[in-house]
C-alpha cells in the first residue's frame, strides 16, 4: 500500500497498539475503508479536505501586529486523513487542552518586533533586509536574506555554497561566527527542510541566523557564542523539492517530500513500467543504506536512491563537512524537520541500538527540552527515531555521529504533536513561538558543545564597579561590541562605560 501513490504515509505505526496516519486520494478512500473494515482496524477520519486545509492554515493567514492569543481554536481542523487509532477520548481531550495552552502561551509581536517581555522573544531586525518573520516564503526570499547579512555583516557572515541541486538552484547557507575568517574554532552545524514538505524547519532555520547575527554585540550568551564557535547553517537543502511543494494547493504536491531527481521507471504491481521523480535525502545517506525503513521503488516516497550519496544534495552535505576544513572540527549537528516533537538522538536504523555516549546525548537532550518547555509549555519526547517511530536507515543524523565522529547530533521534529490532526500543515500563526521555543532548545546543545571544550558554556557578566574601573578585560577572542544606545564600547570606538564585561573564555581542562 506504501507504495501506491494513492496513499501517503505521514506516520507508520511500529508495533501494535500505535496508530498509523495515512493521506488517501479521493478516488480511493472508499477502498481503504473497506479494506481496514474487513480487518477489524479501527479508524476515524481526522481532516476532511487536506487541500482546504492547506489553504486556511498555510495561505489565508495575513500576519499582523499580533499574534492571536485567542483560546479557541483557530482554524476549525476541517482536515481527508485517516487515522488507525486506539487513543482514549480523555487522550484526546488532553491533547485539546495543550494545544489551548500553548495558543494561549502564544507570544504578541509589538511594533518593535517583540513577541513577548522576555529578552529572547525579541526578533532583532537587521540591516538591509528583514525576513517576514511568520510567514512562509520562497527560496529566492530566503537566498536574498543571506546574501544581504553577508553583504552587511561581512565579519560575521560569508555565504557557502556547497553544491547545486537536480535543477541548477545553489545550495547556499552562511557560515556564522566572530570572526568569520577564523578557521580554528570549532563548529556546530544546523540544516532544514531536507524534505520538501517540511516548511516549518526552513522558516526555523532562518529565525536562528537571524537571531546569531542581530544578537552579536547585544545579548552577551549570543556574543559568546558566536565568540567561541563558527555556526554553519544551510537553511533548505531541498530546494527543488520545496519549490515543488510550493507550486500548487493539491496535496500531491503540497505534501512532497522528495527532491525532484529525473524519472526512474520500475515494472508496477499492476503491471508495465511505472516512472516516478525524486529520492528521498534522508535515506540517501551512507549509514546502512537501503536496509531498513527505505525502499528501492522509485515511486515510494522513502526511495532511497540507486546509492549512497546517489543525490546532489547529500553528496553536497558529505563533501563540504569532509572536507579539510570541517572535517575534525564539527561538534555539533542538528538537522529540523517536522511534524511530532520529537527530540532525536542516534540510532534510527535499528530498535534499541545506541551509541556508547547515550547518556550524555539524553542528558543534554533532557536539558533542551526543558529549555523548550519552560517558553510556552510544548511538550518534547526523547528517544531515537526507531523507538520512537520505526527503524529507517540513512538518515544524516546517523550518518553524522557515525562518519563524521560529532559528538552531539539531534534530528528535531518540530511541532505540531504525532496526535495533533494537521501533521506538516502548521498554521503560520504557530510560525514565531515555533522558532522562539526551539533555538532556546538548540542553545542547551550549543552550550555542551562549549562545555566539551573546556570553554563556559554561558558568559559570566560581572558588573564593573567604579573602583575597578581600569581593570583588565580577558575575552575569548577579540573583544565584542556590547552596544548601549547609538554608541558601541568594550573594545570598539568610543569611551569605555560602566557596562557588562564580554565573554571569556574558561580555563582549559588538563587531559
Amino acid at each position: 500500500m506504501s507504495e501506491d501513490s494513492e496513499v501517503d504515509f505521514w506516520l507508520d505505526s511500529r508495533q501494535p497498539g500505535q496508530f498509523a496516519e495515512v493521506m488517501v486520494s479521493p478516488r480511493s478512500q472508499a477502498a481503504v475503508q473497506e479494506w481496514l473494515i474487513e480487518r477489524n482496524l479501527r479508524f476515524r477520519i481526522t481532516i476532511n479536505d487536506v487541500e482546504k486545509l492547506i489553504h486556511q492554515q498555510e495561505h489565508s493567514f495575513k500576519p499582523s501586529k499580533k499574534i492571536s492569543t485567542s483560546t479557541e481554536r483557530i482554524n476549525p481542523l476541517t482536515s481527508s486523513s485517516l487515522s488507525s487509532a486506539s487513543s482514549s477520548a480523555s487522550y484526546e481531550n488532553d491533547v485539546q487542552l495543550q494545544k489551548i495552552q500553548r495558543l494561549r502561551d502564544s507570544p504578541m509581536m509589538n511594533e518593535k518586533n517583540i513577541f513577548g517581555d522576555r529578552p529572547f522573544e525579541e526578533i532583532y531586525q537587521l540591516k538591509g533586509f528583514n525576513y517576514p518573520f511568520g510567514e512562509y516564503t520562497n527560496y529566492a526570499t530566503m537566498l536574498r536574506f543571506m546574501r544581504t547579512i553577508e553583504f552587511y555583516y561581512p565579519h560575521l557572515a560569508k555565504i557557502i555554497r556547497i553544491g547545486t541541486t537536480h535543477e541548477g538552484r545553489p545550495i547556499e547557507g552562511l557560515k556564522i561566527g566572530y570572526h568569520v575568517s577564523n578557521s580554528t574554532k570549532r563548529a556546530f552545524w544546523i540544516d532544514g527542510n531536507i524534505h520538501a514538505r517540511e516548511w516549518a524547519s526552513s522558516h526555523t532555520a532562518l529565525f536562528i541566523i537571524n537571531q546569531l547575527i542581530g544578537g552579536y554585540g547585544k545579548d552577551p550568551t549570543i556574543t559568546h557564542y558566536m565568540n567561541n564557535l563558527n555556526f554553519l547553517i544551510i537553511p533548505c537543502l531541498n530546494s527543488d523539492g520545496y519549490e515543488y511543494s510550493r507550486s500548487s494547493f493539491s496535496p500531491d504536491i503540497r505534501l512532497w517530500r522528495k527532491n525532484r531527481s529525473p524519472e526512474k521507471c520500475a515494472n508496477s504491481v499492476w503491471g508495465g513500467l511505472r516512472c516516478c521523480q525524486g529520492v528521498d535525502l534522508n535515506r540517501n545517506f551512507n549509514f546502512y543504506w537501503a536496509q531498513t525503513g527505505a525502499s528501492t521503488n522509485p515511486c515510494s516516497s522513502i526511495f532511497a536512491g540507486d546509492k549512497a550519496f546517489s543525490e546532489p544534495e547529500t553528496k553536497a552535505v558529505n563533501d563540504f563537512l569532509m572536507s579539510d576544513e570541517f572535517r575534525f572540527k564539527l561538534d555539533g549537528f542538528i538537522t529540523i524537520h517536522s511534524y511530532g516533537q520529537l527530540f532525536i538522538h542516534p540510532y534510527s536504523h535499528e530498535v534499541e541500538y545506541y551509541p556508547n555516549d547515550i547518556r550524555k546525548l539524553e542528558n543534554v537532550a533532557k536539558k533542551a527540552v526543558e529549555k523548550l518547555r519552560n517558553v510556552y509549555g510544548t511538550q518534547y519526547r526523547i528517544g531515537t527515531g526507531a523507538d520512537l517511530l520505526s527503524p529507517a536507515s540513512g538518515g544524516s543524523d546517523d550518518w553524522a555521529k557515525e562518519s563524521l565522529d560529532t559528538k552531539y547530533v539531534y534530528l528535531i521534529e518540530l511541532r505540531p504533536q504525532l496526535e495533533l490532526s494537521r501533521g506538516f500543515i502548521l498554521n503560520q500563526e504557530e510560525l514565531i513561538p515555533t522558532v522562539i521555543e526551539t533555538f532556546e532548545g538548540i542553545k542547551a546543545v550549543i552550550e555542551a558543545v562549549l562545555e566539551d571544550n573546556g570553554i563556559i558554556p554561558r558568559p559570566m557578566i560581572p558588573r564593573r564597579s567604579k573602583e575597578h574601573s581600569s581593570a583588565a578585560r580577558i575575552h575569548s577572542v577579540p573583544s565584542a561590541p556590547m552596544s548601549n544606545e547609538n554608541k558601541f564600547v568594550n573594545g570598539r570606538f568610543g569611551e569605555q562605560a560602566e557596562t557588562e564585561l564580554s565573554p571569556f573564555r574558561a580555563k582549559q581542562k588538563l587531559l
